[in-house]
């Protein structure tokens, strides 16, 4: 081998160690920034949820957490983290001294050392610049309806993590029209997302926003709809997929 040729397989040497640095350490950031973004969630009592930094999965009840410690948020605020226990269907919340706190319902529990977080939003009137983009959506989705809603919810929220205003809405012209529908969609900037579509269904499910997660990914936060069940309410787990739609993930039945 003469000094040329040597010199050329130092350097191939070389730049493939430095390749395969780079890829370690983003491999190894990756797998991090996973692990810190996984936990467990208690959604006010009637969810259990788990994380494992790409996948969600269902937990089925709070037997396998329970007294673990959690980041408490009523509604959207955060009040404290707490150990949880529950007793025929009553929830418990006791910090380091075991002493008891009382969490008003709606709320939403997440493991302590999980960095998912949520996102606040605030409900806002609706305009008739509202009227206009729901316009817009409806016929997105092959619906010609200029009539009256008896449900026109808007929710203002930063989806994206853009540090910029998107918006949720909720529509439903059930009292107004024979061709019913109910939907829950999504702005951002000049697109229209659907997050949940009920057209013409024998059942309307009612849903409500309530919260939204910051989840560490390429794509939108993840989504959590209450449903109404007459004087009590369900929660639904929706994410974002590469289809301009999401999709319910959780529970699956």
């Amino acid at each position: 081998m003469n000094k040329t040729d040597f010199k050329t397989l130092i350097v191939i040497l070389v730049v493939l160690l430095a390749f395969l640095l780079v890829v370690f350490v983003i491999y190894n950031f990756t797998e991090k920034e996973k692990q810190d973004m996984s936990g467990s969630f208690i959604v006010d009592g009637n969810r259990f949820f788990e994380y494992n930094g790409t996948k969600w999965s269902d937990l089925g009840s709070i037997d396998s957490i329970i007294m673990n410690k959690f980041k408490i948020y009523s509604n959207n605020t955060y009040v404290g983290n707490y150990s949880v226990s529950e007793n025929n269907g009553k929830y418990y919340f006791f910090d380091d001294e075991y002493e008891s706190h009382d969490v008003t319902s709606p709320f939403i529990a997440i493991s302590e050392d999980s960095e998912v977080s949520v996102i606040d939003y605030k409900m806002a009137d609706f305009s008739s610049s509202d009227y206009n983009k729901a316009s817009e959506y409806l016929r997105s989705i092959d619906i010609d309806y200029n009539g009256e809603y008896n449900v026109s919810d808007k929710y203002i929220v930063d989806l994206n993590n853009d540090n910029k205003s998107d918006y949720i809405y909720v529509l439903s012209n059930q009292l107004y029209s024979d061709d019913v529908f109910y939907v829950v969609f999504a702005n951002i900037g000049n697109d229209y997302i659907t997050i949940n579509k009920q057209i013409n269904v024998n059942e309307i499910e009612k849903y409500t926003l309530g919260w939204v997660l910051n989840i560490s990914n390429d794509k939108l936060n993840d989504i959590i709809l209450r449903k109404e069940v007459m004087e009590f309410y369900d929660y639904y787990l929706y994410r974002y997929f590469k289809n301009q739609e999401y999709q319910r993930i959780l529970p699956n039945e």
